[in-house]
């Protein structure tokens, strides 16, 4: 299957699940009924400021904008990029993150048009599931939290929160979502 046919799958799934979800909604509505509360499972985030000045523009490796590029201002409340990692668990996720600042020196430049050329010419894919923005630095980062997660076997893993004025790394804890799962 093609990137573009997984892509136009993926849109199509999402479609399907929105259609699926308002119909949910509203039988929940009519029966005066909520879904409980899931916990999500914490993930990775690396969070880049851009202390530039000017807008960076990239293009988000999910491609959920279908195509539109990604607008991080160089002034004013929203001036962050956020980006998710791929990585089967935790720790690869975390050890991306720390890979990319230490590549790019990011905890100094935050975002840069250079680590914007990489995600764009697709140097990043192993690395980042995907990039979006804007989103206020400062109210991201303060989400970021120490965070020890048990594994099934072995040591539980830790993951520290890292934060500079332009770069902030760590665990997202874990919220509760209302969730449905559908199965085919």
């Amino acid at each position: 299957m093609s990137k573009h046919t997984s892509e136009l799958t993926w849109r199509r799934k999402v479609v399907e699940a929105d259609k699926i979800w308002s119909q949910v909604q509203l039988l929940l509505e009519e029966r005066e009924l909520t879904l409980p509360q899931t916990p999500r499972r914490p993930d990775i985030r690396l969070i880049l400021n851009n202390l530039s000045g000017a807008s960076i523009h990239f293009r988000n490796p999910a491609n959920h904008a279908k195509d539109a590029r990604e607008h991080i201002p160089g002034a004013g409340s929203e001036t962050a990029a956020m980006v998710m990692l791929k990585g089967r668990n935790l720790e690869a996720q975390y050890r991306n993150a720390a890979i990319l600042t230490r590549q790019f020196n990011l905890s100094v430049h935050g975002i840069t048009q250079e680590f914007c050329y990489a995600l764009d010419a697709g140097h990043l894919t192993s690395m980042v599931k995907e990039a979006y923005g804007p989103a206020p630095f400062e109210k991201q980062s303060a989400r970021l939290v120490n965070l020890e997660w048990s594994k099934m076997r072995g040591a539980p893993v830790i993951c520290h929160a890292v934060q500079t004025a332009a770069c902030a790394y760590g665990a997202r804890e874990a919220e509760k979502e209302s969730v449905i799962l559908v199965k085919p």
